[in-house]
């Protein structure tokens, strides 16, 4: 319908290119073929807008969303504009957490971050929360306090210079003693988790 229209209105080799084009097509997917023709390659800010705005939907996977993220992000091409070294990855790391659907997920995720040093690492912590969250059945609220982070690498940051003058603790016994301090005697030292 579309092609014998175009067809008719113009006569250049490329408008019958078009209408081969777009013979049998739907409206849209013959609008989407005129588009790209006239239009040419996709606007960069309309794909920055996509990229930025996408989250994951209740039906979609972390897999899934991550797909997304990365197909959306090679359509944007993101690059430091002093030295053009592609910033892909980190733009990725950023833009998976913050579009998680599940606000506890979500959480865990930013509580591991300092640790996770490159996408893939966010992607494999993204992927145990929801493994954990399927194979329990549980709210991810109760999987958020599962131990994910006794597999990822140490901190990057150090301790607290308090805590690394303690020295190594022997156990969970020691936690739980009091420690002595020059200044106030005894007193119990809370378990950070650090």
């Amino acid at each position: 319908m579309y092609a014998s229209f175009v067809t008719q209105r113009c006569n250049s080799a490329s408008t019958r290119a078009w209408a081969s084009k777009c013979s049998g097509n739907s409206s849209t997917e013959a609008i989407d073929v005129v588009r790209s023709v006239v239009i040419g390659t996709r606007c960069i800010i309309g794909a920055w807008a996509e990229f930025f705005s996408l989250a994951q939907a209740s039906s979609d996977s972390v897999c899934a969303y991550i797909s997304q993220c990365r197909a959306k992000a090679n359509e944007c091409g993101f690059r430091c504009p002093e030295c053009q070294c592609p910033l892909e990855e980190y733009m990725l790391s950023k833009k998976i957490v913050m579009g998680l659907r599940d606000r506890n997920m979500k959480a865990g995720v930013l509580r591991c971050f300092p640790r996770l040093e490159s996408f893939s690492e966010i992607v494999r912590v993204c992927e145990i929360f929801e493994a954990a969250e399927k194979a329990s059945d549980q709210p991810s609220s109760y999987v958020a306090s599962v131990g994910v982070g006794d597999t990822l690498p140490p901190p990057v940051m150090a301790p607290h210079h308090e805590v690394a003058a303690a020295g190594p603790r022997a156990g969970l016994a020691d936690k739980e003693k009091p420690a002595k301090t020059e200044s106030a005697g005894t007193q119990a030292v809370p378990s950070s988790g650090i």
